[in-house]
């Protein structure tokens, strides 16, 4: 990959270096300042431009005429270029008379490097504009001015802004890191972490000609080269969704079951775990490989609150909701879907052993008192910051989390709280998931030998789960956790802490899914219903008006009329699929929430039963 320039550095070549011959050509860039990136292969350049660049500019410098540079110097393939020969791309756009440019592309170096660059971009692309003539090469004289510079290198963060379809051909682009990817999937979804997001890496815009602007991503895709929704669905999934999971075995299997909660609303095709699968490998997706930055940037989307800020800290109350986010125009539908599956799989990412720490410590209150000696001042701390803990699912999504947080704070009642917890598990897979949270690790947090054995007793000594106590771990524990350890409990339990954490303000991503599948079943069960009724209504109608047709004289009117039928018929057959005084027929809302998918149902039978009734469209001769 090339590396980007940094326009910062005081003593770098950047656009302003070439801005004097641009304007001698009647060109100038429509947006200050452009992103320069510097080539050190030839691979890198062919690969960049042919993702990236459309309309080209090449301006040629030979050392004596501008400058020679001292840094990473150009290579060719079999052979060094040679020395003192650099290549850069500035990415535009441009404005001229010759029409709008995409950028310009840089040689710096001998006349024979120079010849060779506008050689090779003569075969990239036979139009390009070249701003140097070849008596300039001739009259070439070596020079000896160096300019020295500091480049961000490789591996500095960057995302792209750009165009729906080239956005999706930048996901699937393994030669881009996967953050880069990563970054440039999250700002196409999520547009308002723009300002913040570009505080924080480079954002690299991708305009292929000055007076086209940035369009609306519907990620609904359309026109030749389009990705099938299916694909577009679970790549944005795997993107946003991916880096909340450390398993690779099991990755395909969540993402897809993500990926089909959040195409119901939008009524999209989904891949299934096998083909999710065959797509996490296409782009090589590497559990745990992304940089701390990325923690930053899903908490922007995220954590974002309802006065527009980012906050881990906030309660669920104090997000805005997607459903806000799409209503104003902030995001899109499918970006919306997704967002509530991320908030499902994000619940306590990277600070799941402290909310072991809640089911213990109104136990350990009772039992021993918050003046204990071994346990005081974890537990004046912990008094602390439990408010956070409990109420705010998304504490631990930064790449810094603040030190009144950390485990080797909480080490005692931590460790407390996940031997209390191991003394619940009754399955083998309850026993084996436990295994991967580190309660040796936990355990060396604790300096005193002495105290280590004191907490490993106090366990004993503490009441005996309860079911108030289980509903707490699986109000704070990941998802995926979650349905694990409550598959293992009895129905009748697995109720029981459903009816508990339903009435909690913050009722953790293993009720919600529970509730949301409620939903979705009862949604579900009215839409059949509904159906059934109008076909019915429907049928009756069709056969009065073919009654009516058939009765007709004219044989030419009476197939006029029955095609009539046929099609008011099929149009309202089509209206099924888009989802009233009859509403009493359909299921009544059991569950505080389904009111209102009843009520929303309701208006969409509504429209169809009208339509049926023949208020509206064909009205029959008498």
């Amino acid at each position: 990959m090339p590396t980007i320039v940094p326009p910062q550095s005081p003593v770098t070549f950047n656009w302003e270096s070439v801005r004097g011959d641009l304007a001698g050509a009647r060109l100038e860039f429509t947006k200050d300042p452009p992103t320069v990136w510097r080539f050190s292969y030839f691979p890198d350049f062919l690969g960049f431009r042919s993702k990236i660049v459309q309309r080209i500019v090449g301006i040629l410098y030979v050392p004596d005429q501008h400058m020679s540079i001292d840094g990473s110097q150009f290579n060719q393939g079999a052979s060094s270029a040679p020395t003192n020969s650099y290549l850069y791309y500035i990415m535009g756009p441009l404005a001229g008379s010759s029409g709008p440019k995409d950028g310009v592309v840089v040689g710096v170096g001998t006349a024979e490097f120079c010849a060779s660059i506008r050689d090779m971009l003569r075969s990239i692309n036979p139009s390009v504009e070249m701003l140097i003539t070849q008596g300039d090469l001739d009259a070439f004289v070596p020079g000896s001015a160096v300019v020295r510079f500091e480049t961000i290198g490789a591996d500095h963060p960057f995302c792209f802004s750009t165009k729906e379809e080239q956005m999706f051909r930048i996901l699937e682009d393994q030669s881009y890191s996967q953050s880069t990817r990563l970054c440039t999937a999250l700002l196409a979804m999520f547009p308002y972490i723009r300002e913040e997001l570009s505080k924080r890496m480079e954002i690299v815009e991708d305009h292929h000609s000055p007076e086209e602007d940035q369009t609306t991503i519907t990620f609904m895709g359309s026109g030749h080269g389009a990705l099938d929704p299916g694909k577009r669905l679970t790549l944005l999934a795997i993107y946003l969704l991916a880096p909340a999971y450390s398993r690779r075995e099991r990755l395909h299997e969540q993402i897809s079951r993500r990926a089909q909660a959040a195409s119901i609303p939008n009524q999209m095709p989904f891949y299934d775990a096998a083909k999710t699968d065959d797509l996490i490998n296409a782009i090589q997706w590497k559990v745990g490989s992304m940089i701390a930055l990325v923690d930053d940037v899903l908490a922007m989307i995220i954590c974002r609150t309802i006065d527009g800020m980012t906050n881990p800290d906030a309660k669920i109350h104090e997000l805005a909701s997607a459903s806000d986010l799409v209503r104003s125009g902030a995001i899109q539908p499918l970006a919306g879907a997704l967002l509530d599956q991320a908030r499902l799989v994000y619940t306590n990412y990277h600070s799941t052993s402290i909310h072991f720490i809640l089911p213990v410590f109104e136990l350990v209150k009772e039992s021993l008192g918050e003046n204990y000696v071994t346990l005081q001042s974890e537990m004046t701390h912990f008094a602390t910051i439990r408010e956070v803990v409990a109420n705010s699912p998304y504490m631990g999504l930064r790449s810094q989390l603040p030190d009144q947080y950390h485990i080797k704070n909480n080490a005692k009642l931590a460790y407390l709280g996940l031997l209390y917890h191991q003394g619940s598990l009754a399955t083998e897979e309850e026993k084996a998931s436990f295994k991967e949270y580190n309660v040796a690790g936990i355990r060396e947090h604790i300096s005193s030998s002495a105290d280590r054995i004191m907490v490993e007793n106090i366990v004993r000594v503490l009441p005996e789960h309860s079911t108030t106590a289980l509903a707490t771990l699986i109000q704070h524990i990941p998802l995926d956790r979650g349905q694990l350890l409550m598959s293992g409990k009895a129905k009748e339990t697995q109720l029981e802490v459903l009816e508990i954490l339903r009435s909690r303000p913050n009722r953790g991503p293993w009720a919600e899914e529970q509730i949301e599948a409620e939903n979705s079943a009862y949604a579900k069960q009215l839409i059949e219903t509904g159906v059934n009724m109008m076909k019915n209504r429907l049928n009756e109608q069709f056969e009065i008006r073919r009654s009516m047709a058939d009765n007709l004289v004219d044989p030419m009117e009476r197939r006029a009329k029955i095609d009539e039928a046929i099609r008011w018929r099929a149009s309202i057959l089509a209206m099924f699929n888009e989802l009233a005084p009859w509403t009493d027929a359909l299921p009544a809302a059991t569950r505080m929430g389904q009111e209102a998918i009843k009520q929303e149902s309701i208006k969409r039978f509504t429209t169809i039963m009208q339509k049926i009734s023949g208020t509206s469209d064909m009205e029959t001769d008498s």
